[in-house]
C-alpha cells in the first residue's frame, strides 16, 4: 500500500512528465497551449496540495497525541507516588520551557523576572512557537 508521501512524489513526477511531453509537443507542432492543458495542470497541483495538507494534518494530530500521552504519563507517575512534581518538573525541564507566568503558575513555578522573560511575552501573552500562526497562547 502506498503512503501519502509516495502519492505526492508520484503525482509530482507525473506532472513533470506530462509538462515535458507538453513542451515537446509545443516545440514540434507549434501548438498553442490550450485551456485543457492548464486545467489539467491545475487539477494535478490541487491534488498535490491536498495530499500535502493531509500529511501536515496527520503529523499535527500525531504531535498532539504524543503531548497528551506524555502529560498523562507524568500525571500517573505523580498520582501513583512513583515520582514527585519536583522530579517531573526537572525531567521535563519545565522551568526553562515555560516562559509565560500564567503557565508557570499552573506548575507552582515562580514568575520569571522581567529581564529574563523572552521578548514580547508581556501579560497579554506572547506568540506561541507551537501554533502555526504564532497566535498568543
Amino acid at each position: 500500500m502506498t503512503t501519502r508521501k509516495q502519492k505526492i512524489v508520484e503525482l509530482k513526477q507525473r506532472k513533470a512528465d506530462e509538462y515535458e511531453k507538453f513542451k515537446e509537443k509545443l516545440g514540434r507542432y507549434k501548438v498553442k497551449e490550450t485551456s485543457t492543458h492548464k486545467e489539467r495542470q491545475l487539477k494535478l497541483l490541487r491534488e498535490i496540495q491536498r495530499l500535502e495538507n493531509l500529511e501536515k494534518a496527520r503529523e499535527h494530530k500525531l504531535e498532539n497525541q504524543r503531548k497528551f500521552l506524555l502529560g498523562g504519563a507524568a500525571l500517573r507517575l505523580v498520582k501513583t507516588d512513583q515520582a514527585t512534581w519536583t522530579e517531573v518538573k526537572e525531567w521535563l525541564k519545565l522551568d526553562s520551557f515555560l516562559t509565560r507566568d500564567p503557565d508557570r503558575a499552573k506548575f507552582n513555578l515562580p514568575p520569571l523576572a522581567p529581564e529574563n522573560q523572552p521578548e514580547g511575552s508581556a501579560e497579554q501573552g506572547h506568540p506561541d512557537p507551537h501554533h502555526p500562526d504564532g497566535k498568543t497562547g
